[in-house]
């Protein structure tokens, strides 16, 4: 089980069933079913989402920002909030900053699988530098020549 799912369970000092935790998020506004706590109890929960993990904290009465530093989540702060000059942003360009924020938030939850880019290797230059029949430029040569070529004249006289 997850360093989450074991706290949890800790928690649940007082036996409490999966409907009375998920009610008990639902009383403070939180939308969560008794099967998705069920996957968070045992430790069979994918990647937590920051709304199943504050829907737990109120339920439990326990600091959002503990839930997720055990899911390895760096802490919440203040609400990010535009300032007063946003108002004038068209429809397309709030929207464009609100998927950009989604894919800020999502680069942060998954920033464990992140790699560094590889570095490349004097074989891969070798590699590079490797003259070898193309038939790209082969085609793109023919039909660059075939455009240049001129036309016959045509003056309306004769059929073509």
């Amino acid at each position: 089980m997850s360093e989450l799912s074991n706290y949890l369970s800790s928690l649940n000092k007082d036996g409490w069933s999966l409907r009375r935790i998920a009610a008990e998020a639902k009383k403070h506004g939180h939308a969560i079913d008794h099967t998705t706590v069920r996957k968070y109890i045992n430790g069979e929960h994918g990647v937590p989402s920051a709304k199943v993990l504050a829907a737990l904290a109120d339920a439990f009465s326990v600091d959002v920002n503990t839930l997720r530093e055990l899911s390895n989540l760096g802490p919440t702060g203040e609400p990010f909030e535009l300032g007063p000059e946003a108002a004038a942003l068209t429809g397309p360009q709030r929207d464009a900053i609100r998927h950009l924020v989604r894919v800020f938030l999502d680069t942060n939850q998954h920033h464990h699988t992140t790699t560094e880019t590889p570095r490349p290797q004097q074989a891969d230059y070798d590699l590079a530098a490797h003259e070898a029949p193309n038939q790209g430029a082969k085609m793109r040569d023919a039909l660059d020549a075939e455009q240049e070529t001129p036309e016959k004249f045509y003056d309306g006289d004769e059929p073509a």
